[in-house]
């Protein structure tokens, strides 16, 4: 679901059996920054095939919860835009911050990668496209009935994901 303020991206993965499941995202940008992120990086190589192959200076972060992760314009400038994302977490997954290819394959791009091994599983991610990372204050999703909630300074956004397609019930307007 779009808005002039958010995106939402939910993304589920179901297979006969357990593997490895990565969701990607990458934005033309000079950094990518966690936020409140507790657990220390370690140096990885995310893989050696498949396009992995492409990607470089890999760390990775085991965590179990909520990250927000900004991608940053322009790091040297405080005022340059950001990208933030809100990721809702559904247990433990590792979070790979890597460098990866744009929209070129000359160009060079911050990369994330939120890699579990499942069988099936569900990403919720919430991209906040203020340009200055405070219009998402939170993100919550759950299973039954699938849903998510964002919130934001005017209030909650439900949104409930069905087989027709998404509900949703803005927050009420002052």
């Amino acid at each position: 679901m779009l808005t002039d303020r958010f995106l939402v991206d939910d993304f589920t993965v179901v297979s006969a059996q357990e593997q490895q499941v990565d969701w990607f995202a990458h934005a033309l940008s000079g950094e990518l920054r966690p936020l409140a992120v507790a657990a220390a990086p370690t140096t990885i190589v995310p893989g050696d095939k498949d396009a992995y192959q492409h990607l470089s200076d890999a760390t990775a972060r085991a965590v179990d919860g909520d990250t927000r992760w900004d991608f940053l314009a322009d790091p040297a400038n405080p005022q340059a835009p950001i990208l933030r994302l809100r990721l809702a977490g559904a247990g433990p997954e590792q979070l790979i911050a890597t460098t990866g290819i744009g929209y070129r394959v000359d160009q060079r791009v911050p990369c994330l990668i939120r890699r579990r091994t499942a069988a099936n599983t569900r990403f919720t991610a919430v991209y906040d496209l203020s340009g200055s990372g405070d219009a998402v204050r939170g993100v919550r999703a759950s299973a039954s009935p699938k849903r998510v909630i964002v919130t934001t300074a005017a209030g909650d956004w439900d949104l409930i994901l069905g087989d027709e397609g998404v509900t949703c019930t803005p927050p009420p307007t002052p």
